[in-house]
């Protein structure tokens, strides 16, 4: 069983997303829910653009996690609970995806 659920502000989210992309995860026109069954992890790992998972040791926000990540010149996506990914609730595209894809349209535009 998916956990999945509306959610109508960020930090609403199971998920964090870095303040770039807030306006990239607004253009989906579904809702995001996160993979996996069961209780959620309470550590977090970071999930790249390429969708490779990476864990962080210890325990910290978000944006600690983000900020660690960008210093060791990760292209961070977004982090979640380990080993959970995101997805869209309906068709199943991956939020890194999601993400890339739309990065990419931006620099062209």
């Amino acid at each position: 069983m998916d956990r999945t659920e509306h959610h109508t502000t960020m930090s609403d989210l199971d998920f964090s997303v870095q303040s770039k992309d807030i306006p990239i995860l607004n253009t989906y026109q579904g809702q995001w829910a996160l993979t996996g069954e069961g209780s959620v992890p309470e550590n977090y790992w970071v999930v790249t653009i390429d969708g490779n998972g990476h864990p962080l040791a210890g325990h910290g926000t978000p944006q600690q996690f983000f900020d660690r990540a960008n210093e060791m010149g990760w292209d961070c996506a977004y982090v979640a609970p380990y080993g959970r990914r995101v997805i869209g609730k309906d068709d199943g595209i991956e939020l890194h995806e999601w993400i890339q894809d739309h990065r990419k349209k931006h620099i062209s535009h």
